[in-house]
């Protein structure tokens, strides 16, 4: 089982290593920073339904780390041979202050294929169907198009509240500041709504919340 459990771990690091996932990884010191739990529920994913792994999870202080265990040894994406105590884990040894109470997980690999839950990876990221190349869901182009859109139109009409104030097509009662707001209102809506839609929440979703 210990090798299964190596080559594993070996291909879904290798993976997350190799994908252009968000928050991006270069290193498995950043897998164990931002992917610790889809690695550890990958892996057990793959191995035999009576497999007898465990996923085990540690944190304190801003620090959550989850991991495998088997046979007496400690596995993650950084540590692919195994640590007999789990506070040699490299994650464990930059952050020793996560080392409070370890919790084993219920998860086994039969009901983790029950579950039906969304993969880790942001689903702007997966395959498309018939394993096209990947591409962001066409969900996120709406969103991100719709912001774009109001955001233009908000600029649009204060840039044009402006110009009709400044030649006096518009009575004397109104306020150019109102214009203004909508024009600057349009410009941040315009600038932030990409950063929101293709960066902000496939990083929210990523780190395992759907």
């Amino acid at each position: 089982m210990r090798p299964a459990l190596r080559r594993a771990l070996r291909e879904v690091r290798d993976t997350l290593l190799a994908e252009p996932v968000s928050p991006r990884v270069e290193t498995p010191r950043d897998i164990n920073l931002h992917y610790c739990r889809y690695v550890a529920e990958a892996v057990l994913d793959r191995l035999p339904d009576d497999a007898p792994v465990r996923i085990l999870e540690d944190g304190g202080r801003g620090y959550v780390h989850t991991w495998l265990f088997h046979d007496g040894r400690h596995y993650d994406a950084e540590c692919l041979d195994g640590a007999p105590d789990y506070r040699d884990l490299p994650f464990f040894r930059r952050h020793p202050e996560a080392a409070v109470h370890v919790e084993p997980e219920t998860a086994d690999p039969a009901a983790l294929r029950q579950r039906g839950r969304e993969p880790l990876y942001p689903a702007v990221l997966s395959r498309r169907a018939g394993g096209g190349p990947k591409s962001f869901d066409t969900r996120y182009w709406r969103w991100a198009l719709g912001a774009f859109v109001l955001g233009a139109s908000l600029f649009a009409v204060g840039l044009a509240g402006e110009w009709a104030v400044a030649h006096r097509l518009l009575g004397p009662g109104v306020a150019p500041r109102l214009f203004l707001d909508l024009e600057l209102l349009g410009e941040v809506i315009v600038l932030v709504a990409p950063v929101v839609f293709f960066v902000l929440l496939p990083a929210h979703r990523a780190n395992g919340h759907p």
